[in-house]
């Protein structure tokens, strides 16, 4: 029985900026505007049949949701797949969807025990939370202080429902959708920086491989160098703990997680969308995590000046290292800081301001001058 979406609220749910980036996403191409109510987008099937939809931009226009209705019906035939399955997809448009499958311990109905289920969202959260930190800087245990940025990050993170099969656990990580930042053919890679929630979720699978990875070469060499080289690519004890945790409560199975990346913004290129962590893993993972808490440094405090930036100017774009004007040990020093390209804007303002700054690190001495590795919560401290 084919299933047919006619709730008007569910239909009027759908954004149009959403659809529109679902189409963009899925080979369609905006013809023409009708006015300044609507625009028709079109796309040819493999068998050369032309299909047409038109997208109210208004979702308040009386008749939004039968336009949305005959979308969904066109892209049933063109895409064979269920209104239902579609109507979840464009829901889900401007958000990275992170499902995280739990095995064990579930029955006919697709539930888990509350004792199980709860600490297993705990650790979900944790490794989100992880992931976030990673983003802002990578280091091998990010203590009780979190960067603020990474918790903020959690306030707009939500919970979807869970899924058929296994219980998953899907979490919805929204992308801000912007024209910038459709997903244009001809937007270049790189082009213009990833927004945050973007670079959270490309971190997390990036680095679940990465301790995949790490930890089996690990294990076959008796080695530790490769788990230490993996917290540049965001492997961190807060990260080995979550999936610990919740392998465990999987009855040691293992971890999977899938992510269904945003139609808002270009897809990354260089991070998985599926990963699985294996359960014969477990003792490596625990270990590494115990290695990095034993050996990472404390994050450093410092306060300061922009002494010094550097900038393309041929390229008009922000670039290289900053140098900050720092008390250390009571003697001022210079500390080189790579930062991101928003932080570095920011410093900018601190330099023509004369502004103080104020950030977090690892503060490293190579040779006479000083370094802070992993910086985060970089901001202006406007004196009193």
């Amino acid at each position: 029985m084919i299933a047919t979406v006619n709730d008007p609220d569910a239909l009027r749910a759908v954004s149009p900026l959403d659809t529109a980036a679902y189409l963009r996403a899925s080979g369609w191409r905006r013809s023409y505007e009708v006015g300044d109510k609507a625009a028709v987008w079109i796309r040819r099937s493999e068998e050369n049949e032309e299909f047409e939809i038109l997208l109210p931009l208004d979702s308040e226009l009386r008749d939004y949701p039968p336009r949305i209705g005959e979308a969904l019906r066109t892209l049933e035939l063109l895409e064979r797949r269920s209104q239902l399955d579609i109507l979840s997809d464009l829901l889900l448009t401007s958000a990275d969807v992170v499902r995280v499958p739990m095995h064990p311990g579930r029955n006919a109905h697709g539930t888990v025990p509350i004792e199980v289920g709860v600490p297993f969202l705990q650790q979900v959260r944790a490794m989100m939370l992880a992931a976030a930190c990673a983003a802002m800087g990578p280091r091998s245990y990010f203590r009780t202080r979190k960067p603020e940025e990474a918790e903020e990050y959690l306030d707009t993170v939500e919970l979807g429902p869970s899924e058929r099969g296994s219980y998953v656990f899907t979490v919805l990580s929204p992308v801000p959708p912007a024209f910038a930042q459709l997903p244009l053919p001809d937007m270049a890679a790189g082009a213009i920086d990833d927004p945050f929630p973007r670079r959270v979720t490309r971190t997390l699978t990036l680095a679940l491989e990465t301790l995949r990875t790490a930890a089996l070469r690990a294990a076959a060499t008796d080695d530790f160098e490769p788990l230490q080289a993996s917290v540049e690519k965001g492997v961190s004890a807060n990260l080995c703990d979550a999936v610990s945790e919740m392998t465990q409560l999987s009855g040691g199975s293992g971890l999977d997680v899938r992510v269904t990346w945003a139609r808002t913004w270009k897809p990354p290129g260089d991070a998985p969308s599926d990963v699985r962590v294996p359960g014969s893993l477990l003792p490596v993972i625990r270990e590494a995590s115990r290695r990095f808490k034993e050996t990472a440094p404390e994050p450093t405090e410092i306060t300061g000046y922009v002494a010094q930036l550097r900038r393309d100017l041929q390229q008009e774009m922000l670039q290289g290292p900053v140098w900050l004007a720092c008390l250390i040990d009571g003697k001022l020093h210079k500390v080189r800081v790579e930062l991101s390209t928003a932080d570095h804007q920011r410093a900018v303002k601190a330099y023509e301001a004369g502004i103080p700054v104020h950030c977090y690190g690892e503060l490293v001495k190579e040779g006479g001058s000083f370094t802070l590795r992993y910086p985060y919560s970089f901001s202006l401290q406007p004196e009193e």
